[in-house]
């Protein structure tokens, strides 16, 4: 089982905090021979300064902050069940000049089963003003089987979730302290789900070639 914070909803954008979400279907790209490793921003900032936009003036402009509390990513297949599909992901801040060093957490999959989930719960809290905030929490996607369709199609889609709150402060003893609702783990068994550990990262084959170095898609 996972935990995921359950929203309270007395809490106010004038007790410093605003609770909110970003959900959206990625439109995958085709299959492409020469661009098989896909990058996508997750938090786009115009997401966030519309949230922003719905506050009294004097109350967004003290928002400097964003907390990140969970992360869910669904990739669904295109096809029938039972064919071999590996796929890697990883999700990453790119601010971070080392790979490894951002590597917030990585998933190596199977589509065998038609449907996997990725989810990870960073507590990480980003500046609003950073210049590369664009490049906080990207979604890195390797899909191994590069024969399975021809050029052109889309062999699964991508529909991802983010829990965050926006604050006033960078301190986060109030938001932390929030109750907590299990949620279960499907499809785990189809899939490897790892975090970095802060003192070693495990080297396990093939995240290499899920964290190296792309320019990321606008």
């Amino acid at each position: 089982m996972e935990r995921i914070m359950r929203q309270d909803s007395n809490l106010s954008p004038y007790d410093g905090f605003r609770i909110g979400g970003i959900g959206r279907i990625l439109n995958q790209i085709g299959l492409n021979q020469r661009r098989h490793h896909i990058i996508y921003k997750l938090i786009p900032k115009e997401e966030i300064l519309e949230e922003l936009s719905k506050l009294r003036e004097e109350v967004a402009v003290t928002m400097k902050w964003i907390h990140i509390r969970a992360i869910e990513v669904v990739i669904k297949a295109t096809f029938k069940e039972g064919i071999d599909s590996e796929i890697h992901l990883s999700i990453m801040d790119r601010r971070i000049n080392n790979l490894r060093d951002g590597c917030l957490g990585t998933m190596i999959g199977n589509l065998y089963a038609g449907k996997l989930m990725f989810d990870i719960h960073p507590r990480i809290a980003y500046n609003l003003a950073d210049q590369d905030f664009s490049r906080v929490l990207t979604l890195h996607q390797d899909f191994k089987r590069k024969d399975l369709m021809k050029e052109g199609n889309r062999p699964y889609s991508i529909t991802y979730r983010i829990a965050y709150a926006l604050s006033n402060t960078h301190l986060s003893d109030l938001f932390l302290r929030k109750e907590y609702i299990e949620i279960p783990r499907i499809f785990k068994e189809f899939a490897k789900v790892m975090t970095p550990d802060p003192i070693k990262i495990p080297k396990i084959g093939g995240v290499d070639l899920v964290i190296k170095d792309h320019p990321v898609l606008e």
